[in-house]
């Protein structure tokens, strides 16, 4: 995966699943210790995934809480969107970010408006 789990592959793993629907949104969680670390004190990374349901293809969705709505994150979701002109606009115009990405899923599986809301942090 480009972007995450710095340079490794991961075959298997546990994903939370977000949310499901023509669009499955996963949230991986990993131990990452940092060269010269102890165990104790590496930090946990988040990387987010997507994959339609008609594929076996994943696509790690790039960003981070800094730039989370910038250019890697934009162009990595878009090709997701093709089909909601209301969801592209908020993505080109920054208003919604990496955070949002479960309510942005959501709203595209679902048919209904994205409502912006205040992400959740967990």
């Amino acid at each position: 995966m480009k972007g995450g789990l710095d340079g490794k592959v991961v075959t298997r793993a546990f994903v939370e699943l977000l949310d499901s629907g023509q669009v499955l949104a996963m949230r991986y969680k990993y131990w990452l210790n940092m060269p010269g670390s102890t165990p104790n004190n590496g930090t946990i990374e988040t990387v987010y995934l997507l994959r339609r349901a008609n594929s076996s293809t994943t696509t790690c969705i790039n960003g981070n809480r800094l730039s989370g709505g910038g250019a890697r994150f934009r162009e990595t979701i878009l090709p997701y969107l093709t089909e909601r002109p209301d969801l592209i606009e908020l993505v080109e115009k920054r208003k919604v970010a990496l955070d949002h990405l479960s309510g942005i899923v959501r709203a595209l599986n679902t048919g209904q408006p994205y409502t912006l809301a205040v992400p959740y942090y967990n």
